[in-house]
């Protein structure tokens, strides 16, 4: 009787292991860097732009042509382009937790985004005090879950305001940027029309 019923309780629970791994399996998501944020070599980006200070509408193309050593990291090269003519590059680091991002938006300091995007995390992309970065709320746009960070700083001759609709897999669906400096104000908005992640 004692060996039935250890035989039964050793049944029991195979199967309850057994279970509990499909389920984790399952129900897993990718959150690695290439599947969670897209960092991948081929991939594109198509956004239309608008530029208000100027009034004018254009179509920008973002590219990631090749990977780069940088401080025994490999940084993906983003360019990116109007028509046939490179306008700007970035160096791109995924990691399982985060993202930094070297490059043309990103000429005073970098900017680093907390993976995976959490409601109401905060964080300071740089050492300057007062660069604050938190994701905001979830929004469904473009029929894609979206997370949208917002981006802050406020100073003398210098002040950014970046609000960006991030989607898990895809990448940037939208961005507000409005930045006001000596030399290169910015006041765009970018809306994703087509992508390839790779």
């Amino acid at each position: 009787m004692k060996t039935n019923l250890w035989i039964l309780m050793q049944v029991i629970s195979s199967l309850l292991l057994t279970f509990c791994r499909k389920e984790n399996t399952n129900n897993s998501v990718d959150n690695s860097p290439i599947g969670y944020f897209p960092n991948g070599v081929g991939s594109f980006w198509e956004y239309a732009r608008f530029d208000s200070i100027t009034n004018h509408s254009d179509t920008i193309f973002v590219r990631v042509k090749s990977t780069v050593l940088k401080n025994g990291k490999n940084y993906s090269l983003w360019t990116y382009e109007k028509s046939s003519m490179v306008l700007d590059s970035a160096l791109v680091y995924a990691s399982q937790d985060s993202v930094i991002m070297l490059g043309p938006d990103n000429f005073y300091s970098p900017k680093i985004i907390l993976l995976p995007y959490t409601l109401h995390n905060k964080w300071n992309s740089s050492e300057i005090q007062g660069d604050t970065s938190y994701v905001e709320a979830q929004y469904l746009l473009e029929s894609l879950q979206t997370f949208k960070i917002i981006r802050r700083f406020f100073g003398v001759d210098l002040s950014w305001n970046y609000d960006e609709w991030l989607a898990p897999h895809v990448g940037l669906i939208k961005e507000n940027i409005k930045e006001f400096n000596l030399l290169r104000p910015k006041n765009e908005s970018w809306m994703l029309i087509d992508y390839l992640v790779k």
